[in-house]
Order: structure tokens, then sequence, then C-alpha cells
């Protein structure tokens, strides 16, 4: 069944099919609609946003039908979605309905098909059976998309391998402990690996909020080597007792960052840098069981 049968289905259930009397429940969202009928569709639609923004659900439902309307003269899918949105999560079903297919579609914003599945498993769960099998079917959508995104060989740039690859062989020259006897000589091996790491660990999160996938994930991978490097040299100076046992949680509280690295650069494993992925991920896989 097409959503948009769907939503015909859930108007009908409520009694009149995209009839803005369906939209205009409260009192100021019957003004507006008054004005509507009347012809006044700026005036209307101005009421009814102002309304909206104020927080009356019934109000941002009533805006957004009036937006969406074509061959009205403040037709705007944009505006219409975010009213929508709001008024959705206000319980308001029929919203939720339109939302879902505006999201399916990428009206008034980007496709958002697990977005649109949330509401569309609602609406089956809220009453409306005939939302089940939409439900399904984006399900399965949404799936195989996830499973594209898996399977998709990320190709990073020739800069940005040989940064990564400098980067680790950087660390393991910087970070390692391995001629470290005495308290002055750790001292000395913990100031080389601070410069190295620098401002990597922070770099993820200045990244601006558009910012790419494949750019937050080289930035985390960055980052996560930076962590576990770190966490494998606090944990070697520990064992040889160059740090005090009031340091025991060093090695820890940098897996920890490289915890939250790691949630981010799986789209690495299938990438011309999946080598560099997969030693970090076995290393920290080692690290973190130490601390689990």
């Amino acid at each position: 069944m097409r959503l948009q049968r769907l939503i015909a289905l859930i108007f009908i259930a409520a009694g009149s099919l995209f009839s803005p009397s369906a939209w205009a429940q409260t009192s100021i969202a019957q003004e507006a609609n008054t004005e509507l009928q009347s012809g006044n569709l700026e005036t209307a639609a101005s009421m009814a946003g102002k309304a909206c923004n104020a927080g009356d659900v019934d109000s941002c439902a009533l805006s957004g039908m009036i937006l969406l309307q074509p061959n009205y003269p403040v037709f705007n899918e944009v505006i219409a979605r975010t009213h929508l949105w709001k008024a959705c999560n206000g319980d308001h079903d029929q919203s939720c309905a339109v939302l879902a297919d505006m999201m399916l579609k990428g009206k008034g914003g980007p496709v958002d098909k697990p977005g649109a599945l949330k509401r569309i498993k609602a609406l089956c769960e809220n009453g409306h059976p005939q939302a089940c099998p939409v439900a399904e079917k984006v399900a399965k959508e949404v799936a195989a998309d996830e499973e594209a995104a898996r399977n998709r060989v990320v190709n990073l740039r020739p800069k940005t391998v040989t940064f990564l690859e400098g980067l680790e062989k950087n660390l393991r020259k910087n970070c390692s402990a391995a001629d470290v006897a005495t308290k002055r000589q750790g001292a000395a091996v913990m100031l080389t690996c601070s410069k190295t790491v620098g401002d990597l660990t922070q770099a993820p999160y200045r990244l601006p909020k558009e910012a790419s996938d494949k750019k937050k994930a080289v930035a985390h991978q960055a980052a996560g080597m930076a962590n576990v490097a770190r966490a494998e040299l606090y944990q070697s100076l520990l064992d040889k007792g160059i740090l005090g046992q009031d340091k025991s949680s060093m090695p820890c509280n940098s897996m920890q960052s490289a915890r939250a690295n790691m949630y981010f650069v799986d789209i690495l494993e299938r990438s011309n840098v999946s080598e560099i992925y997969g030693r970090l991920k076995a290393r920290y896989e080692t690290e973190k069981a130490k601390c689990d």
C-alpha cells in the first residue's frame, strides 16, 4: 500500500480528507481556519504559524496543511515540514502521516527514511493498522540502504592516506616505552608523545556539523590512533613501575576517549586505509579488554 493511500485513510478516519476542520481543534487554530475559509490565506497562514511557534499543536498542523497547497500563494514546503514535525511530536497522527511522506520523498528537506519509518511505525502502533504493511516495506528499504552503506568502498585522497601512514609511524616511534628504564626517561617520552598527539584528540569535535561522514571518520581515526597509543604508553610505564599506582587510571581514561572515536571509523573498514583501520581496531580491542 502506498503511503499516500495511507494518508488518505487516516484522514477519512478523522472524518474529513484534507479539510481544514480536521486540523483546527484549538480556538486559536479555529480562528486561523475562519480566516482561511474567508479566503484570507496569508492572514490564516500567519496566525497559524505564530500560534505554532508558541506551541499550539493544532495550529502547527493547520499551518503545515496551508503551506503545502501548491495553489496557495503561501506555498512553502520547508516551513510546512518544520510545522508538521512539531505537530507530529505533539501526537497529531494526520501530521505524522504527511510528514513521513515528505521525508520519504525529500520534500521540504532531505530524504530521511529512518525518520519516516519511526513515524509510520508509531502510526501502526497507535491504532492505524493500515500503516503496518507500509512500515514493513520502508523497514526493508532502510535495511537495504544500511547494508549498501556498509559495503560501500571509501577511497581517501592520497595525501590523507600519507598523513595517516605517517601518523601511525610517528606514534609508534614517539609513544613507545620500549627503551625507558627511569622516571626521567619516562617523563621525556610522555612529553614527546604528547607533542606528537598534539590537538589530534580534539580535532573531530571541532569539525562543522555538516562535515561529511568520510571527513569525520578520518578525524576520529587519527584521534583514535593517538588515544590508543597514549593508553599503551601509560600502561607500559605502569607495568615498569615508572608511573605510580596513583596514575593507574590514565590508560583507561585514554581508552574512554578512544571508545568515542571508534563509533565513527567503521566506514574505513572498506577503504584504501583498511589496514591502518584494522591495526587500530585490534590494538583498541586489546587495550579495552584491560579496562572492562
